[in-house]
């Protein structure tokens, strides 16, 4: 004997089904209200204003490592007044964005790097160390970039993407702009925030996909 389907509630039908189906409670989703202000900020402006509000929050946690809001910022604008520094931005007169390489894998650095280079006033372009050759070097000549963040581990390889392209290209290891204890000065004045004068519609990133 063929088992009957179940019969299914039926608005249009003028009987009732013989299975009842439990009323489902939906509940309405809840959404963070944004104001006009807020949404006409570029993404340093909003960065820096939850900075500001959760400065000791934890902002970044891998494996050992955890940095809190305040020191993650202080991080990236290190970073930013160093590609300044290198002729990335001027303070006083912002020019044209640039492309920004960053060769460092998805981490606790790579999100200091991408900071630095929004709060710079360019745009980054990630490359993956992990990614082959031959493709890194399609990316890092497309975008034609004058300057790529790397490590010190992924030093060498990034020595050697720079030397594909026309076009001088400095590089630039996040290990090196650590804070030195014996230029507290120096140091204070690096971890500020630059306030530069940045769009809400400037351009972020530019990313290749496999695509």
């Amino acid at each position: 004997k063929r088992q009957q389907r179940p019969k299914w509630l039926c608005p249009s039908c003028s009987t009732q089904s013989a299975l009842k189906i439990p009323e489902m409670q939906v509940q309405p989703a809840t959404f963070a209200p944004f104001s006009v202000e807020a949404i006409e900020q570029s993404l340093v402006a909003r960065f820096e204003q939850q900075v500001e509000k959760h400065s000791e929050r934890t902002a970044i946690k891998q494996d050992n490592q955890q940095l809190t809001y305040q020191q993650l910022n202080a991080a990236a604008n290190r970073v930013a007044h160093t590609i300044v520094r290198h002729g990335g931005t001027d303070t006083a007169a912002p020019t044209t964005a640039a492309p920004v390489v960053i060769f460092i894998e998805q981490g606790a650095d790579f999100i200091t790097a991408l900071w630095g280079v929004l709060k710079s006033g360019n745009f980054y372009v990630p490359v993956d160390p992990g990614f082959p050759t031959q493709r890194n070097q399609y990316i890092v000549e497309d975008v034609q970039t004058r300057l790529i963040l790397t490590c010190d581990r992924h030093l060498e390889s990034a020595k050697t993407l720079a030397k594909s392209l026309p076009h001088p290209c400095e590089i630039l290891s996040v290990d090196t702009l650590q804070p030195d204890p014996l230029a507290e000065n120096s140091t204070e004045e690096l971890t500020q925030n630059l306030h530069l004068n940045i769009s809400p519609d400037a351009l972020a990133n530019i990313i290749y996909t496999s695509g």
